[in-house]
């Protein structure tokens, strides 16, 4: 009998159908930390006598651990998968990390008394371990998805990713809301804190193992059926300082980055905004707090549920990379909409539908992008790039966290934040808008160069010849009669561009 080349011989269809469910549940464990992160992190560090203005700056640390860590993890996923075509111990070792800062994060309290030593330093060590392990992951999960995956399963497989992501969001703010202090009023609340600290980070760390434990057995196969389905090396690597002269990848991590502002804008300041501009004018039931946490919850769900739905989106629209783009794109142009509209909320129901309306661009934010990159990569090459694409998002966190209160305080409103991300999502949205019919090119050297010889008058093919030691290919370009830059910015991207004349 033939067996499926998606799959490999001992496996039934409904076994690999199985395996698509579950090879991406690592992040389910993830985003329940990370959901955790963002709802008890400041409030625990001013607990143990931060001030605000210091537990923002703290916040740094994200972004900052994800700008080393991913570049770092994806060059060694990636020369781990060449000899062992595999990726599963970088994800179990990053998962083990990410477990023990559960745990020292849980008894924050003993183990600074043991060590002697500040509790706020040690918590703060233990964040740095937890945004490493947590970025490491999330790169590595991403490029063993394009490893494991054919072209056509692919958006399947990310889909789920999302759905998983989003159940773990889900899961972690609901956990979050829970009175561990089990009905006793304590002497001091930072005593309730610690209590929902211990409780929360031990069962996210439980979480995280049932999640790693679902993507090891899902993901794991013999040598020779690894080496058969998914191959060794099959290409170039990919090489950092070859990437801004890659218009495809440019575009993508423009894209990513511009639309991030508006994304960690609202994740940042949207619960104040609740807080300090709707419900103090509002005589209603529910704290800003909790208005927030019930928006995005509906948003989470939201989320989760259209992150399932775009494959079957994508049966009907088709899944080629000029359609990926264009979702992308509509998307971006919706969440630059609903940043902008913060200037009409002025009701609690009106700001719980604004925080809930992102939750399908959301999920298209976290799927389409890396479906485009993994388009592009082969086994060598996907932890690099995306690596350098998640590394696009870091950098407009960094701007977002250290202007941003700074932003707000001279113009006395939180929109000012949303209304300049709005903007910004706009231009993203022009940005990914390409041509019908474009593909995006392999991210190898050999490729890079092929195109930019193809789309550029500034270099000459003996040039590319020297640089990369291999003859070019003649190329026909069609529709190509301006120099470079009179072409839209970041957009050189023509429909069938190239035609090979070998």
């Amino acid at each position: 009998m033939h067996s499926s080349p998606l799959r490999c011989h001992h496996d039934s269809p409904l076994r690999h159908n199985l395996r698509v469910i579950a090879a991406p549940g690592v992040v389910l464990g993830t985003s329940f930390a990370a959901s955790l992160q963002f709802v008890l992190l400041t409030p625990f560090l001013v607990a143990l006598g931060v001030s605000r203005t210091v537990a923002s700056v703290i916040w740094l640390v994200g972004p900052l651990t994800g700008l080393i860590v991913q570049p770092l993890v994806g060059v060694i996923s990636d020369e781990y998968h060449k000899k062992h075509a595999t990726r599963l111990p970088i994800v179990l070792v990053s998962a083990s990390i990410l477990i023990a800062s559960h745990i020292a994060v849980a008894f924050t309290g003993a183990i600074s008394d043991y060590l002697s030593v500040s509790p706020v330093l040690f918590l703060v060590v233990s964040f740095w371990m937890f945004d490493s392990a947590n970025n490491a992951i999330t790169v590595t999960s991403r490029a063993m998805l394009s490893d494991r995956f054919a072209k056509e399963e692919r958006p399947r497989a990310f889909s789920i990713q999302q759905f998983w992501a989003s159940l773990g969001s889900i899961m972690g703010y609901l956990t979050a809301q829970v009175d561990w202090s089990g009905g006793e009023t304590p002497n001091d609340p930072s005593d309730s804190l610690s209590s929902s600290v211990f409780y929360c980070f031990v069962i996210s760390s439980i979480v995280v193992s049932v999640g790693t434990l679902m993507s090891f057995i899902s993901v794991y196969e013999k040598r020779a059926c690894r080496m058969r389905n998914h191959g060794p090396h099959t290409g170039e690597s990919f090489q950092f300082q070859k990437m801004c002269i890659n218009p495809t990848l440019v575009s993508i991590m423009a894209g990513s980055a511009l639309s991030w502002f508006g994304w960690f804008a609202q994740q940042i300041y949207q619960s104040d905004f609740i807080s300090s501009e709707i419900v103090t004018s509002m005589d209603g039931s529910m704290t800003g707090v909790q208005a927030s946490a019930f928006g995005l919850l509906i948003s989470s769900g939201l989320s989760c549920l259209f992150g399932l739905c775009i494959p079957f989106l994508l049966t009907y629209t088709g899944s080629e990379s000029f359609t990926l783009f264009r979702l992308w794109s509509i998307s971006c142009l919706l969440q630059g909409t609903v940043l902008v509209a913060s200037l009409l909320v002025m009701t609690v129901p009106g700001a719980i539908i604004w925080e809930a309306a992102t939750g399908p661009m959301f999920a298209v934010a976290c799927t389409i992008p890396y479906m485009l990159v993994a388009n592009g990569c082969d086994h060598g090459s996907s932890g690099r790039v995306m690596a350098v694409v998640n590394v696009a998002v870091c950098f407009p966190q960094l701007i977002v966290s250290a202007i941003g209160g700074l932003v707000i305080e001279s113009t006395k409103t939180n929109t000012a934040m949303f209304i300049a991300g709005g903007v910004l999502c706009t231009i993203a949205g022009r940005i990914l808008w390409v041509p019908q019919g474009f593909d995006v090119p392999p991210w190898s050297e050999k490729s890079t160069a092929s195109i930019l010889a193809s789309t550029s008058d500034l270099w000459s093919y003996q040039e590319f010849e020297n640089v990369f030691e291999t003859r070019i290919p003649e190329f026909r370009v069609r529709g190509l009669s301006s120099p470079r830059f009179k072409e839209p910015l970041l957009l050189p991207l023509l429909p069938n561009t190239v035609d090979s004349q070998e």
